[in-house]
């Protein structure tokens, strides 16, 4: 942001004395727009079994913003895949209680288990 006022500043300043009034309300707009606050989205996702874990796993995959999966305690039998091009944040939590309203902190409460046939959770996105 400050780069470009700083551009703006030098066309402003290098341009003929006609362009000042447009040079000024442009230079008070760029400025005003520095304080709009910008907000970052995340979907969230609630799953309570295997399916809707592994559903929002894909979805999480194309929808073009970070995501968030809360898990309701239990546990979840099956080999997870998340394979994503994007490069937005994924946050994977457990422990919550039914409809993700709170989460109970105790780590034996909610399980991924693979059922012994491999990997459990594989995680395939690109390096930022």
């Amino acid at each position: 942001m400050y780069e470009s006022l700083k551009s703006v500043v030098i066309i402003c300043i290098t341009k003929e004395l006609k362009m000042t009034k447009y040079c000024f309300v442009l230079l008070v707009i760029m400025f005003l727009s520095s304080f709009i606050p910008v907000t970052c989205s995340a979907k969230t996702f609630c799953v309570s079994d295997a399916t809707e874990l592994q559903n929002a796993l894909i979805t999480a995959t194309s929808n073009g913003e970070d995501d968030i999966i809360q898990i309701e305690q239990g546990t979840y039998v099956g080999s997870l895949i998340y394979v994503s091009l994007e490069a937005y944040n994924l946050t994977i939590e457990g422990r919550y209680l039914s409809e993700c309203i709170s989460r109970e902190v105790d780590s034996g409460n909610t399980v991924i288990d693979g059922n012994k046939a491999g990997s459990v959770l594989v995680f395939s996105s690109p390096s930022t």
